[in-house]
């Protein structure tokens, strides 16, 4: 299968290690992270000095898009990516911290994630039937 975004697929390896900028150990660390997070562990400054190893799996085209300018929210979607190919995502909700509201990001399995969505679906399509006297 051809990738739109990689000319190279990432190893589990180097996506491990890109998962350690972002504070989190493996693909089963249950640790949730914020953007303040990645400002507290430097995490654009580590993508930013890995640049050229990064640079390596992306298409000439996708490169000059995603690792140009990079600020938290390009990390976040840089690691989007990397998890996608090994059927991981990134789950996002909102929570408030210290009178602030914020998103909070876990790495999950793609497949309990289209679970959650498919149950979301389920709720909101319920059918409904009116009866007139």
């Amino acid at each position: 299968m051809k990738n739109q975004l990689f000319k190279i697929s990432p190893d589990i390896i180097f996506t491990i290690k890109l998962l350690n900028f972002f504070g989190i150990q493996s693909l089963q660390d249950n640790h949730v992270f914020t953007k303040q997070d990645l400002i507290r562990l430097k995490t654009k400054q580590n993508l930013t000095d890995n640049l050229s190893d990064i640079n390596q799996f992306y298409l000439p085209c996708k490169s000059k898009l995603y690792l140009t300018n990079i600020d938290e929210k390009k990390c976040i979607t840089i690691l989007r990516q990397f998890l996608k190919i090994h059927n991981y995502s990134l789950k996002s909700n909102q929570k408030y911290i210290n009178g602030e509201k914020n998103l909070i990001y876990q790495v999950i399995p793609i497949l309990q994630n289209e679970k959650n969505k498919n149950n979301k679906n389920y709720k909101n399509n319920k059918k409904l039937i009116l009866l007139f006297d």
